[in-house]
């Protein structure tokens, strides 16, 4: 019994990815608000980010001019 809680009460791999494409996703769409339609290397390069990487792209669509600026390191 003790085993089954433990499996119920870890998170699930897939649900875990779910979430991390659909916060890519979001991303997107922030993007694509803010400079319009993104081209498909543009999402790929989101889809294909790390959650660190990810992460520092977000605190970059705050003041970046352009696209350019969001991906730059």
């Amino acid at each position: 019994m003790k085993t089954k809680a433990l499996m119920t009460d870890a998170p699930h791999t897939s649900e875990t990815a779910v979430d991390a494409a659909r916060a890519r996703r979001r991303f997107i769409k922030l993007m694509e608000h803010r400079f319009g339609p993104l081209p498909s290397r543009d999402k790929s390069r989101v889809m294909a980010a790390s959650t660190a990487m990810l992460a520092a792209m977000e605190d970059r669509l705050v003041d970046a001019a352009s696209v350019r600026e969001v991906f730059s390191a």
